[in-house]
């Protein structure tokens, strides 16, 4: 008994999947096999369902299935991948792919980056400002942007000070 292929991907858009299962030979005999999902990088109940069990295969059947339903989000992120493994098979031995893996493709677009305002006006006697900036959505992973004066008329040193830097939103932040 073992998975059909070693590995499979598709969007997280793809909803219900099966994961195939299939035996080597036909059998006479009732075959069992347990599976459960035993690593990744994808979050249980988060980023998929798929609770621990055991198919069971009728005599003569070759192939059955587990489902796997994969949860659509809005979040720009990695792809992740879900491990499902075999194991204590009944009237079979484990085959060739005792794990399968399963690559989720992120389909969701990055966020933007945009300034709160397309201009700001302070008086010289204001002090330190800041500058805010935010996305347009969140983000499942950190987000940065180099950052730099480039034209004006305000001179650097006498009028301003700003150094060049990098902007930091951190996972799930959106200013």
């Amino acid at each position: 008994v073992s998975f059909a292929v070693q590995a499979s991907a598709g969007t997280e858009s793809a909803g219900a999947i099966n994961l195939i299962v299939s035996l080597s030979v036909q059998s006479s005999r009732t075959v069992s096999v347990a599976y459960a999902v035993t690593g990744g990088t994808a979050v249980p109940g988060s980023d998929f369902q798929l609770a621990a069990g055991t198919l069971t295969f009728a005599p003569g059947q070759t192939t059955a299935t587990i489902p796997l339903t994969v949860t659509n989000d809005v979040l720009d992120e990695n792809n992740e991948t879900v491990l499902v493994t075999l194991s204590n098979p009944l009237n079979a031995e484990i085959g060739n792919f005792p794990t399968h893996t399963r690559t989720i493709q992120d389909d969701d677009p990055m966020p933007r980056l945009q300034f709160i305002s397309s201009s700001s006006r302070f008086d010289e006697s204001a002090g330190n400002r800041t500058l805010p900036v935010r996305l347009s959505v969140q983000s499942g992973r950190t987000v940065t942007v180099p950052y730099r004066v480039t034209r004006g008329t305000a001179t650097l040193g006498r009028d301003y000070t700003l150094a060049s830097g990098t902007l930091t939103f951190v996972a799930n932040d959106t200013s």
